[in-house]
């Protein structure tokens, strides 16, 4: 039986795809770019008349805010990898435990009183000299060459496909930038939960007003931080003296209670 040899002149065709032309390409980019935008100005105006987001400033904002605002302030952006910065990072990080490790514990407190100063010194990111315990030099080397494992196989650390659209990361630009420079402030409503975009001098007042009603709080007259550490220290040292607290973990910064037996 022969076999119709114009029926395969069509297959190399089907088989390579076909070459969208540029202006097609344009056109079905603009068309979504305009869905996309009359799908979030509907999201907007719905957060704002439901009550999600309540603007009480006399400010346009832009929809793509409105729309992120309205996710919540728990909501969370998927972070980006920044290797560079995960290395100074690190670097930063050992060459703060190397100098505690060297520092004189008394003018390590005198330096400590003074936290402007330490504010204003300039980053250093080259490396330090070793601590003379090999046991902190061990803990540094051991840190460094983690991270360096885990940033070339960069399995566990690329970030996840972005869970805010295009759009919606313009609008959070908009509001990062916005709230860093104090044109405006985002809290949420003691009631109800609605997020409002506010005038910082308006939230400054409020907080004022609260903080001298006297129905909502007392002014102290001194700083009580001294006189709890030592209740709690004399607490501790009684409970200790009645072995209500085991002695072998009692040392450092957690306490472990044991029931009594009465």
């Amino acid at each position: 039986m022969k076999q119709d040899a114009t029926k395969w002149s069509e297959w190399p065709e089907k088989l390579i795809p076909k070459q969208i032309p540029k202006d097609k390409k344009r056109i079905n980019f603009k068309k979504r770019q305009d869905r996309n935008r009359r799908k979030l100005e509907k999201t907007a105006k719905r957060l704002i008349q439901d009550g999600t987001v309540v603007v009480l400033i006399n400010e346009e904002i832009p929809d793509s805010a409105i729309a992120v605002l309205g996710k919540g302030l728990g909501f969370i952006p998927t972070p980006s990898l920044d290797i560079e910065g995960a290395r100074l990072d690190m670097r930063l990080t050992t060459n703060r435990i190397l100098n505690r490790t060297k520092a004189n514990p008394l003018k390590n407190m005198e330096t400590d009183n003074s936290r402007g100063y330490s504010k204003l010194k300039k980053q250093y990111y080259g490396p330090k000299s070793p601590a003379l315990e090999q046991a902190v030099n061990e803990i540094i080397n051991t840190m460094s060459q983690d991270l360096d494992s885990k940033l070339r196989r960069r399995t566990d650390l690329i970030p996840k496909k972005s869970n805010l659209s295009a759009t919606e990361l313009e609008g959070l630009k908009w509001l990062e930038k916005q709230t860093r420079d104090e044109k405006i402030s985002i809290v949420e409503a003691d009631k109800g939960g609605a997020i409002l975009i506010v005038y910082p001098s308006l939230l400054k007042k409020k907080t004022l007003e609260k903080l001298e009603d006297p129905s909502l709080y007392e002014k102290l007259p001194e700083d009580p931080t001294q006189t709890l550490h030592k209740e709690l220290f004399n607490l501790w040292v009684e409970g200790k003296e009645n072995s209500f607290c085991i002695s072998k973990r009692s040392q450092g910064n957690n306490v472990y209670l044991k029931q009594s037996q009465k």
